[in-house]
């Protein structure tokens, strides 16, 4: 029966019929085909039990039907009741039954775990469905009996399969979905379930090149644009993402889910004023106050302090209502800690980060409040919890290269070179090495002659690649074996 069968009045006065007769306790005197429309109808919808119900009630009137003891089995191995099928399939002709093929496959696959063979029994019965769905002279219903065929096939595997790794099945069954019904997809049931069942799989690209596909036969198929661009979000495909969410705008300029992408996608790609619009008109929809720190940020990144000031104190008093678990609430705060910072509001900023800190003293909060006081100008209170946060960390030359960074960028360059040293220091760490290059570099600023002289010799030795990326212009044209010689002219003429 067909899918849209399931809608018509003429259908709905049967099912009624039934249900009612059901309901009382007596059996319904029907033609066998209404007892087949009925139960297919239920196992479309995942009703197996009142599939087996109805096909049982048939059989009491219509004993040896064989398309209702084909929906049996169907329906019996839907419930995993393989020995039972298996044995009511003895009595089903292929000759007069092509499902017994597609029966067979199902028990390989779920019963035998021998998806080699599934494969075989599935591809014989797929043979035989497309050469009737080509021969009916409705081409719309052969075209819809030929995509369900795919959709019974791909969800058998995901449902039935005892193998952990199903993906390189569903992959090979959707691919050839697309090959062989890539002009005829409409973006309907069938094409969602395939493409939900896939998505189960984890087979996100591949669901991302179904909907590619549905999109471009049917361009107004229902949040098709807005779960697009998710899915293209979700996998880094972001440009791709913000193109698609834009699509669904022309549509529908409210839609609130390619609103939500649109803004995280221009964020990702610090197109911050595009972003701004459309988080603003999301969470004006929606009133999600969820957002309002990431917009907060966005309008301080475009320029507009106050208006950025308003949101992030706006997400600092909505947060701990929004935020479920503790470490989550932490990681927001300090979100909006380090956006306050970006914004000059470092009062804020510093008291949030010491909020945090208070039941989340980690290396990384720690650093983040060093980074504030620095942006402040206070650099002593900035080393203090740098060193903090250097007693608690595991990698200790990373933790003292970016402090010694931070340092650089804002102009206190000899307290960057007490970082970069104390990170050569650490001789038990392999990263150790890669830290005389900086000190090289912070000494030729400083017009430190014989410091520089000393690291620029052990940093060609054990670090050439950091060096090359410090002095690339100076090294052009230069062989390794020459760098150190060629920096140490170039610091002598500059003197």
């Amino acid at each position: 029966m067909n899918r849209d069968y399931d809608d018509t009045i003429e259908f709905k006065q049967l099912l009624q019929t039934y249900e009612k007769a059901k309901q009382e306790g007596r059996l319904c005197y029907l033609d066998s085909d209404d007892f087949v429309d009925i139960a297919e109808y239920y196992l479309r919808n995942n009703e197996v039990e009142k599939t087996l119900d109805t096909v049982e009630d048939g059989l009491l009137i219509h004993h040896d039907d064989e398309y209702l003891l084909s929906l049996k089995t169907n329906a019996l191995i839907s419930m995993h009741s393989f020995e039972e099928a298996k044995q009511l399939m003895t009595t089903l002709n292929a000759d007069n039954d092509p499902d017994v093929y597609y029966f067979k496959a199902q028990l390989a696959c779920g019963m035998d775990d021998d998806m080699e063979a599934a494969q075989k029994w599935f591809r014989k019965w797929m043979k035989i469905e497309k050469s009737e769905c080509d021969k009916m002279k409705d081409r719309e219903e052969g075209n819809t009996r030929l995509r369900e065929a795919f959709l019974h096939i791909i969800i058998s595997i995901a449902e039935l399969s005892q193998r952990d790794d199903i993906s390189p099945y569903i992959t090979y069954w959707t691919e050839h979905y697309l090959k062989v019904c890539g002009d005829i997809v409409k973006g309907d049931d069938v094409d969602y379930d395939i493409a939900r069942t896939v998505h189960d799989a984890d087979l996100i690209d591949l669901e991302i090149k179904l909907y590619t596909r549905y999109l471009d036969v049917n361009p107004y198929m229902p949040q098709g644009w807005a779960y697009l661009a998710m899915l293209q979000h979700v996998q880094n495909q972001v440009p791709e993402s913000i193109n698609s969410a834009e699509f669904a705008l022309a549509i529908d300029p409210n839609d609130p889910h390619a609103l939500l992408v649109h803004a995280q996608g221009c964020y990702v790609e610090k197109m911050y004023p595009q972003a701004v619009k459309s988080y603003q008109k999301y969470v004006d929809q929606t009133e999600d106050k969820t957002y309002y720190s990431v917009l907060g940020r966005c309008y301080i990144l475009t320029d507009q302090k106050d208006k950025g000031y308003e949101y992030l104190a706006k997400a600092r008093t909505y947060m701990t209502a929004t935020c479920s678990k503790k470490n989550h609430q932490e990681f927001e705060r300090a979100f909006i800690a380090d956006s306050f910072m970006i914004g000059g509001f470092y009062t804020d900023a510093l008291r949030l980060i010491n909020l945090v800190l208070k039941t989340c003293p980690t290396e990384e909060f720690l650093m983040q409040k060093g980074r504030i006081l620095l942006k402040k100008g206070n650099e002593d209170e900035a080393m203090i919890a740098y060193m903090d946060a250097f007693k608690c960390a595991s990698d200790k030359t990373t933790l003292l290269m970016t402090a010694g960074a931070d340092f650089y960028d804002l102009g206190f360059k000899e307290e960057a070179l007490f970082c970069f040293t104390m990170a050569s220091k650490q001789e038990n760490e392999p990263l150790h090495l890669k830290a005389y290059p900086y000190i090289a570099y912070v000494c030729l600023d400083l017009n430190l002659k014989k410091q520089f002289e000393e690291y620029i010799e052990l940093a060609c030795k054990y670090s050439m690649p950091a060096v090359r990326n410090i002095w690339q212009n100076d090294l052009i044209c230069i062989t390794d074996e020459n760098a150190c010689a060629t920096l140490k002219a170039i610091y002598a003429k500059q003197r």
